[in-house]
């Protein structure tokens, strides 16, 4: 347990830079699956958004009734009464049920570059609805919550609740890994749980590595705040439908899971007179120069996973691993007109 804690001492240090490859994944998830207005799609469901939003204030209500304040109003309501938090759920919400439409009835394999696509030109709604709540959503609600901190009382609520909550969602992980032996997210949980005990485990991680983690918390607003600020996101759309243009318009090039051979090739055409904008390309580097710093110990997590899965579980990871690569090789073989950049 202690070498384990010693290695996540570790990873947080380099979390501030590992925060890019996060956002990175986000975005592009962002941009494949939102749509116009979101919440004014058919399949967004927005009519449902109030009922949801007493479900979840009447769930977390109960476990955070030491926290409340002047007004009387609990974290949930000070959160919702939030007009910037407000949006952010709404666009979040509607995002969801749009793309579990889309995506409905369809597995991995069959998903198309077409489906994807499809919501990119509206995309920027989304994206323009991050950048212009959640620092204004966040501010007021990190300081709600460290008032209610310096409260006693809401320390062991929130304790108590904590315990609760690890012994009833580490239940249903074994659970679940006894009935999917070889699956790969019983090789992850299996993980977890022979490292993080208690929360007592999870505490001490945290507690030892809190100026790393104030560290990393720093980086990402700053780095969220240049991409906002810099108009990445319209940037960053444009640059995406182009890219998708092209693959949806070769007769070749069908299955997102295909990526490498057909797909490639009409990918690296595309890249040799199309650029990704440069504030794309700054957080694309970083994450990929740490991931390169990083390969062995990540090759060794990716191994351990894969020992323990059989199968189909073991095919996926080793299908992933071939298209990641590919799409590497579109990108590192690009030619870049951005300072600093290859």
């Amino acid at each position: 347990k202690q070498w384990y804690q010693r290695r996540v001492r570790g990873l947080i240090i380099r979390f501030h830079r590992l925060i890019d490859i996060m956002k990175l994944f986000a975005l592009f998830a962002l941009f494949a699956v939102a749509a116009a207005d979101v919440c004014n799609d058919e399949d967004s469901d927005f009519g449902s958004v109030d009922g949801v939003i007493a479900t979840v204030k009447g769930f977390l209500d109960p476990f955070t009734s030491e926290c409340s304040n002047a007004a009387g109003e609990s974290l949930a309501t000070m959160f919702f009464n939030n007009d910037n938090c407000r949006a952010l759920f709404d666009a979040g919400y509607c995002y969801g049920n749009v793309a579990m439409a889309r995506y409905s009835g369809h597995n991995k394999d069959t998903v198309s570059w077409e489906q994807v696509a499809a919501g990119i030109d509206n995309a920027r709604f989304v994206g323009t609805t991050a950048c212009d709540n959640v620092e204004a959503c966040f501010t007021p609600m990190k300081a709600a919550a460290i008032e209610c901190w310096k409260n006693p009382a809401f320390q062991t609520q929130m304790r108590d609740n904590a315990d609760m909550i690890f012994v009833t969602a580490s239940t249903a992980a074994a659970a679940y890994a006894d009935e999917h032996p070889r699956d790969i997210a019983t090789s992850i949980i299996n993980m977890v749980l022979t490292n993080f005990e208690s929360v007592d485990d999870i505490v001490a991680a945290v507690t030892s590595n809190l100026e790393e983690i104030q560290d990393a918390y720093e980086s990402a607003v700053e780095t969220a705040a240049e991409f906002c600020d810099s108009g990445c996101v319209d940037q960053t759309a444009d640059f995406l439908d182009g890219l998708l243009d092209s693959l949806t318009s070769s007769k070749k090039c069908k299955k997102v899971t295909e990526f490498c051979g057909k797909c490639q090739k009409v990918a690296a055409l595309h890249f040799a007179v199309n650029a990704p904008p440069c504030c794309l390309t700054d957080i694309v580097d970083d994450a990929l120069e740490e991931f390169d710093a990083r390969r062995a110990e990540i090759g060794a997590y990716v191994d351990t996973v894969k020992s323990e899965v059989h199968g189909k579980g073991k095919n996926s990871i080793k299908a992933f691993q071939r298209q990641t690569s590919c799409a590497r090789s579109v990108y590192d073989e690009r030619e870049s007109g951005c300072a600093g950049t290859a």
